[in-house]
């Protein structure tokens, strides 16, 4: 796996740091990792509404921080009200 960290390659014979990989590929890595976080996120939405004994604890708030770096195509083309989070807080400006 590649990242921000010191890395071995498959063999165990080469370390790899952050300098031997291009930009580009750290961008598809960063939006790849925001949407498997997307993904639990749901998960954890559906658990809390149908399963837990707590109160429910919206995750609105932070899939709606996960959606720049998840989905940026989308998020360019969103509303300036949807971007403010205004659909989720109930608040109108």
């Amino acid at each position: 796996m590649t990242g921000f960290h010191v890395d071995l390659d498959g063999s165990g014979d080469a370390v790899h740091s952050p300098a031997d990989f291009s930009a580009g590929s750290i961008d598809a890595g960063l939006q790849t990792a925001a949407q498997v976080v997307e993904i639990h996120l749901i998960k954890d939405h559906s658990r809390m509404r149908l399963e837990a004994q707590t109160p429910y604890d919206s995750t609105h708030e932070q899939k709606h921080r996960l959606l720049p770096i998840s989905h940026p195509e989308d998020w360019s083309e969103a509303s300036e009200k949807f971007r403010r989070g205004d659909y989720f807080r109930g608040t109108e400006a």
